[in-house]
């Protein structure tokens, strides 16, 4: 157990117990014949377009895919071989369930939403790239620009994308560490970056605060002693939050996901 600090409804950071877990790379399935590669992460990552014209970009990590919208909602699904069911929060907190099929060429999505007075409409996706903002080889990568090997955290009703490795030279160079951060419902979240093992030391942090569902891209920013880290620094990220988007001084702290960066020269 690590001791880390979970972010309260006011803002303050306080000591909670939590478990680390250990970040692992995603590797895209190898195309069938005829099919487009998988982006980084698996066959459902990547934008798709629905047929209003808003696209929809995907980031899955292993079973798991986060969603972000072009008109602010956020979704979140489990894949089950070529299939992915899930649930979808609208701007307005509405909640709804939805489900998708891959075509073999991975290029289409046969969907199905649950609309909330229990109405199903059919329709299909179209596929149309892969999210630059993921990539697979953190080497070189401007951190406040991509997010190399994602990885998700979730805790309570919000849910993050962060780096999963992250390249020393990169680390040097870049100003900031983009990540994406969701709630389904109005919260405070807290984007942190830590070192260390037992003693902690905060490296950047962010505070995302949303008055109602949606999704945000936010840069934590990089301390300018960030040249002094080594392979032999422990790295991670934790997301804290609570409910609300106001300050709460007496709201109960929430223990934080943490998940572990790899580091890479």
């Amino acid at each position: 157990m690590t001791k880390f600090p979970v972010l309260t409804a006011s803002g303050a950071v306080l000591l909670g117990l939590v478990s680390a877990t250990t970040a692992l790379a995603q590797t895209p399935s190898t195309p069938a014949p005829g099919a487009r590669a998988a982006c980084v992460g698996g066959d459902f990552a990547g934008i798709w377009q629905r047929g209003d014209g808003s696209t929809v970009t995907y980031t899955q990590t292993g079973r798991k895919v986060l969603a972000t919208t072009s008109n602010n909602q956020s979704a979140e699904l489990i894949v089950t071989g070529a299939s992915a069911q899930g649930t979808y929060t609208l701007s307005s907190g509405t909640k709804g369930k939805f489900s998708h099929t891959i075509s073999p060429d991975l290029l289409r999505l046969e969907t199905e939403v649950i609309q909330p007075d229990g109405t199903k409409s059919p329709s299909t996706w179209t596929f149309k790239s892969c999210d630059p903002q993921t990539v697979s080889n953190p080497v070189g990568a401007n951190l406040r620009l991509v997010i190399p090997a994602p990885q998700m955290a979730q805790a309570g009703p919000t849910s993050a994308v962060a780096p999963g490795i992250i390249s020393i030279g990169s680390l040097a160079t870049s100003r900031c560490v983009l990540v994406k951060v969701s709630a389904t419902e109005p919260s405070r979240v807290l984007a942190t970056i830590f070192s260390g093992k037992r003693s902690k030391r905060l490296f950047g942090q962010k505070l995302v605060v949303f008055t109602s569902p949606g999704s945000r891209r936010t840069c934590i920013p990089v301390p300018k002693n960030a040249k002094t880290i080594n392979l032999r620094t422990s790295l991670g990220f934790a997301l804290g939050y609570s409910k609300g988007a106001r300050p709460n001084p007496k709201a109960k702290p929430n223990p934080p996901a943490v998940k572990q960066i790899k580091l890479v020269p």
